[in-house]
């Protein structure tokens, strides 16, 4: 998945590289490859000139954001899942009848419903209603993007586009300006600079943070000196070109946001299965959370989270000085996107070097 038509570009370009380094010149590849590049080249600068041409032609229309210059934005459907005996949490298809009650938090098809017995209530977790309280509806909900009008230009933006945030203004009294007329502003010094907010690297710093974030900052910077030297010589760029071609975000921050002290109840059945082991009643240990930010375009987008259970040297074997990592997690919004997953490798590798330091063995 590519984020733009740059990453896409870039990827082209080297696959017809990689075709004439690894093709003696005078071959028939290495022939290809050179013709192929030089079209794409080529045919790649007319659709960038035609797709500002047709955007510049989009912001015109007085019924498109003047942002995005789109006139609809529209959201992936709501997904709902069926919550009758026999259908086993199965998708409700798109476009059918279903059945929805206890505060539009269940779900029932259409068959599911009609096998449903009108006399016998419905036993939820947390609630119980009857089959008569379930409303009908269909899957055909689209949910759009809201508008917003800037009071200075007067023009309609989607408020997803401008960053307008509707909590803050509930009573409608603040005046808004759209991102247009607010950098206009700060220009010509008719209106302040904001305080800057916090921001990921203002949390609280640890032991642990410190020393994955030093580990991957290296890593990462010998990463891309690398990637932009291997650029540069295959593309017979300079340096500085090749590094900027790269898409380099901003710096990555990493930070424990939380580090609580908790205990795991051993489950009967774990103890019947394990009883000539003596298995303990409970295990203690303590949740960290470990998260990823990188600035972009201005913003602390998180990137990846990591969460550890760490077994001291009191718990009882199997987890005497024991490390799990529960869970996971990460989007791909990383730049540049080929350090993706090497960043969470290197993070990996760190912490369970870290914990090994620490004494934890397994």
């Amino acid at each position: 998945l590519y984020h733009s038509i740059e990453e896409f570009s870039v990827d082209v370009r080297l696959t017809f590289d990689n075709a004439m380094t690894y093709n003696e010149k005078g071959s028939v590849v290495h022939g290809m490859a050179t013709e192929l590049k030089s079209r794409f080249v080529t045919d790649h600068k007319k659709l960038l000139m035609q797709l500002e041409a047709e955007d510049r032609e989009a912001r015109k229309n007085d019924r498109a954001c003047t942002l995005c210059g789109c006139e609809k934005l529209l959201f992936e459907p709501p997904v709902f899942f069926c919550n009758g005996m026999n259908c086993a949490s199965k998708r409700i298809r798109r476009n059918s009848h279903f059945y929805v009650g206890g505060n539009n938090q269940y779900f029932w098809c259409n068959s599911c419903y009609t096998e449903l017995d009108g006399n016998i209530p419905i036993e939820l977790v947390d609630m119980t209603i009857m089959k008569d309280d379930l409303k009908k509806k269909k899957n055909d909900e689209v949910h759009e993007e809201s508008w917003v009008q800037c009071d200075e230009c007067e023009c309609w933006i989607h408020q997803i586009c401008g960053l307008f945030n509707t909590r803050q203004n509930k009573e409608h009294h603040i005046k808004y300006f759209c991102p247009k007329c607010l950098l206009s502003k700060r220009r010509c010094g008719s209106m302040k600079s904001l305080p800057r907010p916090a921001s990921a690297e203002d949390l609280p710093r640890t032991k642990l943070s410190e020393y994955l974030e030093k580990h991957v900052h290296k890593k990462v910077s010998d990463r891309k000196h690398q990637l932009a030297t291997e650029k540069s010589e295959t593309e017979k760029i300079p340096y500085t070109a090749a590094m900027k071609q790269l898409g380099c975000g901003g710096q990555v921050i990493i930070r424990q946001v939380s580090a609580t002290d908790r205990k795991l109840e051993v489950r009967e059945m774990m103890k019947k299965r394990y009883a000539h082991k003596s298995y303990p009643d409970e295990f203690s240990y303590r949740c960290k959370c470990l998260v990823v930010f990188q600035r972009m375009d201005g913003v602390d987008v998180i990137l990846f989270a990591l969460y550890v259970y760490e077994h001291g040297e009191d718990n009882p074997l199997p987890n005497k000085r024991a490390v799990y990592i529960s869970y996971l997690d990460s989007v791909h919004f990383m730049r540049p996107r080929k350090l993706r997953t090497f960043v969470y490798h290197e993070l990996l590798i760190c912490y369970l070097d870290y914990a090994r330091k620490k004494g934890f063995a397994t």
